[in-house]
């Protein structure tokens, strides 16, 4: 299936580069500006003085939501974009420009936070018990116990963390349909939305991992030969092909 799906996403590719080079393009410009957004803010800050600071924070602030609003809703269109592909549905630019549009940008929006949240609860999980880990391996060396100890202590916390990221990982992965469903449409609401993914995503997971991994060498050559547009566009074409056939 993996191939079958790689195969096919490379032919839609070969059908629409013009487009994705050009969406890989914009969307790289946005992702520029927000990571060289606060060097630029530092580097301004320094500058200014007393009431021109906080001024100049919430009008940064500001600059910096709109930067991502941004991508956000050209990164969700160019998904869009390639789903429609995925089904042989007629596609064009104005799919990856479609969450531009004020409801569809307020829709895209109320999607995201409540994926985010759920996101942000699973990394607060993850992160408690690796501090729990940290602090406790800390306290023992600090009150004098054995290097044995603290030898076996240190195994068992990097074992167990390994432990709760594969599960952060697998229940993160329950989630990918929930994006490519609220595209289409096809839920109530939010919570439907991703109980739907949750549902349709556990007896696939496995291939869903084997697909991302076949791109481990692909993301490994970006480094050396093949362009990185190519390879996002294929990827996240492969991305797209995968949600089609599981929907």
């Amino acid at each position: 299936m993996i191939y079958e799906i790689r195969l096919k996403a490379r032919q839609k590719q070969a059908q629409c580069s013009a487009i994705l080079f050009l969406s890989f393009m914009i969307t790289a410009l946005v992702v520029l500006t927000v990571n060289l957004f606060p060097l630029v803010y530092i580097s301004t800050v320094k500058t200014l003085s007393g009431d021109n600071k906080i001024l100049s924070l919430i009008v940064s602030t500001f600059l910096l939501h709109i930067c991502i609003t941004l991508y956000s809703a050209l990164s969700l269109g160019v998904d869009r974009f390639m789903l429609k592909r995925s089904e042989n549905i007629s596609a064009g630019a104005g799919d990856i420009f479609y969450y531009f549009r004020f409801r569809n940008l307020i829709s895209m929006l109320k999607f995201y936070i409540a994926f985010s949240v759920r996101r942000l609860l699973f990394y607060i999980v993850l992160l408690l018990p690796f501090a729990i880990c940290l602090g406790t391996f800390i306290s023992l060396c600090n009150k004098g116990f054995s290097a044995a100890v603290c030898l076996v202590f240190g195994v068992f916390s990097v074992l167990f963390m390994l432990l709760a990221v594969i599960t952060f990982h697998r229940i993160s992965d329950t989630y990918f349909l929930s994006k490519y469903k609220f595209i289409k449409g096809d839920y109530l609401n939010l919570k439907q939305l991703f109980a739907i993914s949750q549902e349709a995503m556990l007896p696939k997971i496995k291939r869903l991992r084997q697909m991302k991994l076949s791109f481990s060498g692909w993301f490994l050559l970006c480094i050396l030969i093949v362009p990185i547009p190519y390879v996002w566009s294929y990827y996240r074409q492969c991305k797209a092909c995968f949600a089609a056939e599981c929907m």
